[in-house]
């Protein structure tokens, strides 16, 4: 199936642009779950980890082989937001006792996947690997470790 690739590359940087703006837009809904404490920290997470990764695969997207490996970008997106997530909840509870929502990962595998459009085993790829992170975070927060 042939693509239009200018009108396929509008459209991805759309998502990516909007989802950069979801990721600001839920920071107001978190902060008013966090203590002030840890304010600085979640700011961190999400402005200068975060947001920068979307960032870069915004620029990556002007590459002009962009297209030909947009679904590998794009995993590795989802893997790095994750784990850039799964960072936030491990300093959450190590430093504050904080046990923090684990729901905004699953939020990136469904923008990844869904709006973006990662073919199905690459997705499940990258989640099986988000899966074995999550898992450890969870035994590491359990003091299992």
């Amino acid at each position: 199936m042939q693509i239009n690739k200018p009108r396929e590359l509008l459209r991805l940087r759309i998502a990516l642009i909007i989802g950069a703006l979801l990721v600001l837009a839920f920071m107001a809904a978190d902060l008013m779950l966090l203590p002030s404490s840890m304010y600085e920290l979640y700011i961190f997470d999400r402005l200068l980890l975060q947001f920068p990764i979307i960032l870069v695969v915004v620029v990556l997207s002007f590459w002009r082989r962009f297209i030909q490996h947009r679904a590998y970008i794009f995993a590795g997106l989802l893997i790095a937001l994750s784990y850039s997530n799964y960072w936030l909840i491990w300093v959450c509870w190590e430093e504050h006792s904080f046990i923090f929502p684990y729901e905004g990962t699953i939020l990136y595998a469904f923008f990844c996947v869904f709006a973006l459009g990662i073919a199905f085993k690459l997705a499940l790829a990258a989640n099986v690997i988000n899966i074995l992170g999550f898992f450890g975070v969870n035994v590491g927060c359990a003091g299992l470790w």
